[in-house]
Formats: structure tokens, C-alpha cells, sequence
């Protein structure tokens, strides 16, 4: 019987390391994010007949690219992305995406977006804004930058950093974005999905050719 009890509290050590380790927070990011050099945007409705909102950033030649897919009322969304990981890898493993603000002078080093909550204008997981709310946000910040953060749950919610998006100032986010999100093809179509939805199916897509 003892040595029943000593197998099993060992055992229940074990686990209990297991389960320790991997609800640990990410470790600490060391990741330099570039500033692009103009910001456009467009809505379309795609074949599904779902209004879609792409967020292009650009610097030189290169360019990276955000799409939202809402459908108005909804409570499904996508979100892809089309530019590669923190290793620059192309991976298709986050499971969910932020909207950071990095206050002027911090724009340059990514966080994680568990680190500063107050900062993420937009946290998926969380369903902490709207993207009208998002945006009405933004529009009374002064200085800084706006990032698009991705990242994986699937470590016990830990947020697991995957990719950055170069960062943009935040005027040149409010300028670019606003008018759109709130125009009548798209006219807050990922409103609902992002405080009463479910998790946005994410994913990663080959840059398109240009």
C-alpha cells in the first residue's frame, strides 16, 4: 500500500512539472520590428460573397498584406496574413492575432501580447474591442505605432509569439484604416465576431503576385 501511495504521489509530481512547464509564459522576445513606409487599403466582396478588408503595408519593392473576413453579423471570422514568421519561416500555426499600439520610442523591440494589456487595442482571445472600438481608440492616441501580432494558444493560452507585421504610425493607421472599416462595402462587418464570436480561424497564405 505504501508503495502504491509513493508510486502515486511521484506520479502526480511528474505531471504537475509537466503541466507547470507548459503553462510557463513565453520566454522573453528579442525581435526587431521594421517600420513601413505607406499603408493602403481596400474592401472587396469575395466569391463567398463576404465583405473582406486587406491591410497593405509597403516599403520599397517588398510589402506585406493582412486580410480581414467578416461576414456582417456573423460570428465567424479569418484572418490571414502573408508574411513570414520571427525565424522567417513561412509557418501556419497561430491561432490568434493583436492589434498592438507601442508607445512613441518603443516601436522599434515586439512585445508579447500578454505582456502589456492595455496596449492591445485588439486581443482575439480576449474579445476586448470591436474594430469600430479599435479604431475610435487609435484615433486619440498621439504618437506611437500600431503592429499586427500573431501568436499561438495553444499552449495553454500563453501567447506564444509567431509573427510581426512591420509597424506603421499611428496616424497613418487611423488615416488609412477608418474611412474603410467604416464605409458602406464593409461597414464594420467583424464588428459582431470580435467580442461575441468564436476564435477567428487564422492562417498564413503565399504572398500574391504582384
Amino acid at each position: 500500500m505504501k508503495i502504491q501511495t509513493v508510486l502515486f504521489a511521484l506520479c502526480m509530481m511528474v505531471v504537475g512539472s509537466d503541466v507547470a512547464a507548459m503553462s510557463a509564459d513565453p520566454e522573453p522576445i528579442n525581435y526587431n520590428i521594421r517600420q513601413a513606409e505607406a499603408v493602403i487599403t481596400n474592401t472587396y466582396v469575395n466569391n463567398q460573397g463576404n465583405p473582406v478588408l486587406s491591410i497593405e503595408l509597403k516599403k520599397g519593392i517588398q510589402s506585406q498584406t493582412v486580410y480581414f473576413v467578416c461576414a456582417k453579423g456573423s460570428s465567424d471570422y479569418t484572418v490571414i496574413y502573408d508574411f513570414t514568421d520571427i525565424n522567417n519561416q513561412a509557418t501556419d500555426y497561430a491561432t490568434g492575432f493583436a492589434i498592438q499600439y507601442y508607445p512613441k520610442g518603443q516601436g522599434n523591440k515586439a512585445r508579447l501580447v500578454y505582456d502589456d494589456w492595455d496596449n492591445n487595442l485588439v486581443l482575439s482571445d480576449r474579445r476586448n474591442a470591436t474594430f469600430t472600438q479599435a479604431m475610435e481608440r487609435a484615433d486619440k492616441l498621439k504618437g506611437g505605432s500600431i503592429v499586427f501580432a500573431f501568436y499561438s494558444t495553444d499552449n495553454y493560452e500563453q501567447g506564444t509569439p509567431v509573427a510581426y507585421s512591420w509597424s506603421m504610425p499611428v496616424e497613418d493607421f487611423v488615416k488609412n484604416v477608418n474611412g474603410v472599416v467604416k464605409g458602406e462595402e464593409f461597414d464594420g462587418a467583424c464588428d459582431h465576431a470580435f467580442v461575441q464570436g468564436h476564435a477567428p480561424s487564422v492562417g498564413y497564405q503565399m504572398p500574391r503576385m504582384r
